[in-house]
């Protein structure tokens, strides 16, 4: 910055003007002092004009316009030029009329425009008319100058006439890998779009809808109630030109945008390559070809019964001599042919789906697995046979009773000390029971329990 010590002093004239080349000490600007001494401001370093302070005229109170502009009596800026915008990604140069000088943006940085939106305006000091630049079509403003200030001439502080970038929605790819595919809006690209009906990352089959926009047909006044009759709107479906899966879309659009002022290409979405057959389950087994093999031909359709070394397919592979040799592709189960992929001959397999199986095969049942839910089905029928047969017990009978029941009673003593009297007798087998009316009884076993010695008589007695 030209800064200037403002107290009392008038201003003169410019030597310079915006946009004007200068080296340091150049004389950019004269002041008088109250005494009438004229003060020279110089550049301070070398570079261009890029702006200066207000409208000063010949006379003007240099300190009562820094009070109006709210400046620190900066009188001007003095730097390089501006530097060139770079396109790095798919978009559209913004570039600015000659002979203009900056007045405002009408737009800023990461904003989404439609086309024929005012981006800036600009002023031809030739004519003195306004000017404005318009985009050229849908997209967003991913770089401007933000640098420019009212009243620069663009002609002179420019090192290229690029002003901004406006890019592509989402900026898609344009160059696909192998197996890839775009899926484009409708050829008039008129129509308004309503939404996506496939997100991200799906899988759809050839004419599935991707997308959905609204086309306007105007009415036929033949066959309409009037000649002023309202358009028809229609609903047109976008498919999906192949298999696959949903790679990218054009996640900027929202409902109700125009897709010819949104939009400078018609892609709305691509499509990568769709997945191969994937086994599901625990008896489906996938059979892969090699990394790398071209494919030339099946053998087997859907719904065949192969068994273990089967021939299934032919792909070609490259050898040591750097030429094409065919290679079959064995089965190792037995089962029945459920899946087969669906490739193009003379193609690579990796060019037209995600991953390298060819065919899934539903293997049959071992005999031993069959055999183990036999039995597992005829223990279950003999639980539940046990358990139907089990006999209740009758109401009044005596039941065992709790350890924490066994409680000694006089009567209880007295019938222990009677069956006591010997050692082998205070060795016997007590059985404790209670009937119904919670109350206790206690026998002693006389003779040894059944399981250890009964001496082959029978009933036996306790």
């Amino acid at each position: 910055p030209v800064n200037a010590f403002t107290k009392g002093r008038e201003f003169v004239a410019w030597e310079k003007h915006v946009g004007d080349e200068v080296q340091k000490g150049d004389v950019i600007a004269t002041l008088k002092t109250p005494e009438g001494a004229i003060i020279e401001i110089t550049a301070p370093r070398d570079g261009v004009i890029t702006a200066y302070l207000g409208d000063l005229k010949p006379g003007d109170d240099v300190e009562k316009v820094c009070y109006a502009e709210a400046t620190n009596c900066t009188l001007a800026d003095v730097g390089p030029k501006l530097r060139p915008l770079v396109l790095k990604t798919n978009g559209t140069n913004i570039y600015a009329p000659k002979h203009v000088k900056f007045l405002e943006w009408k737009v800023k940085k990461g904003e989404r425009v439609k086309k024929g939106q005012p981006l800036l305006v600009c002023l031809d000091y030739g004519l003195g008319t306004h000017v404005t630049v318009h985009a050229p079509h849908g997209g967003v403003v991913v770089k401007l100058l933000k640098f420019l200030r009212a009243g620069m001439f663009l002609d002179k502080v420019l090192q290229s006439p690029t002003v901004a970038i406006i890019s592509n929605l989402d900026d898609l790819e344009k160059v696909y890998p192998p197996g890839d595919a775009s899926v484009d809006a409708p050829e008039s690209h008129h129509e308004t779009f309503k939404g996506f009906t496939a997100d991200k990352g799906d899988v759809v089959h050839k004419g599935d809808t991707i997308a959905q926009v609204v086309a306007t047909e105007p009415n036929n006044p033949e066959t309409s109630m009037g000649a002023n009759a309202a358009p028809t709107e229609v609903v047109e479906n976008i498919t999906a030109p192949k298999d696959g899966v949903v790679k990218d879309e054009q996640t900027g659009l929202k409902p109700g945008d125009t897709l010819e002022d949104a939009m400078k290409e018609p892609q709305m979405a691509v499509l990568s390559k769709p997945y191969g057959p994937r086994p599901e389950g625990v008896t489906q087994k996938g059979v892969d070809a090699p990394e790398g093999c071209i494919f030339k031909e099946y053998l087997v359709n859907e719904g065949d019964f192969v068994n273990p070394g089967d021939r299934l397919a032919v792909v070609q592979s490259l050898n040591g001599r750097q030429s094409l040799s065919d290679q079959t592709i064995l089965s190792s189960v037995k089962g029945y042919v459920v899946k087969r992929a669906n490739v193009t001959p003379g193609q690579k397999i990796s060019d037209q789906q995600i991953g390298q199986t060819l065919f899934v095969i539903e293997t049959t049942t071992p005999w031993w697995t069959t055999l183990l839910c036999i039995l597992m089905v005829i223990c279950c029928l003999m639980c539940c046979m046990c358990l139907i047969m089990k006999k209740p017990i009758p109401d009044g009978a005596f039941r065992a009773a709790k350890r924490g029941d066994m409680v000694e009673t006089e009567e209880s003593i007295q019938h222990q000390l009677r069956y006591r009297s010997t050692r082998s007798s205070r060795q016997a087998c007590r059985l404790d029971f209670e009937d119904t009316d919670g109350k206790q009884h206690t026998v002693w076993a006389e003779y040894r329990p059944i399981g250890i010695k009964h001496s082959q008589k029978a009933p036996i007695v306790v």
